[in-house]
């Protein structure tokens, strides 16, 4: 996993980086919905916050926070990771695994962020 932090380091130094990752995450979940359906919540709202972050409308994500979301991704698109991707109905475990421990460890985080959206949510209906 030490590798995958040194990855993340140099993809938050990355703006386009970061906007490649984003999109290929995106892109692996929808293509392998059915597989990641367990977290496939947790992962849209992992991406949102990533999103946000590196736009710069949420700044609330500190840092270690920030480079284990890219680290918890970038094992996400490892295809080659500790189960295989292409092993049927067993090769996402890992990886819904890795998602749901990354939910876990940024609780708090991901509880301000989705605060925050509900609040934007909010202000949109009230202007409506």
């Amino acid at each position: 996993m030490h590798d995958y932090f040194n990855k993340a380091e140099k993809y938050l130094a990355d703006k386009k980086r970061l906007a490649w990752l984003i999109k290929s995450v995106e892109k692996k979940a929808e293509k392998n919905k059915a597989k990641i359906i367990a977290g496939w919540d947790d992962l849209k709202t992992l991406q949102r916050m990533l999103r946000a972050s590196i736009n710069g409308s949420y700044k609330q994500v500190p840092w270690l926070s920030l480079l284990m979301l890219v680290a918890g991704l970038l094992y996400f698109l490892n295809p080659l990771d500790l189960i295989p991707d292409f092993i049927l109905t067993i090769g996402f475990i890992d990886d819904v695994t890795v998602i749901g421990m990354l939910v876990h460890s940024l609780n708090s985080d991901l509880k301000a962020f989705r605060e925050w959206e509900q609040g934007l949510e909010d202000d949109l209906s009230s202007a409506t």
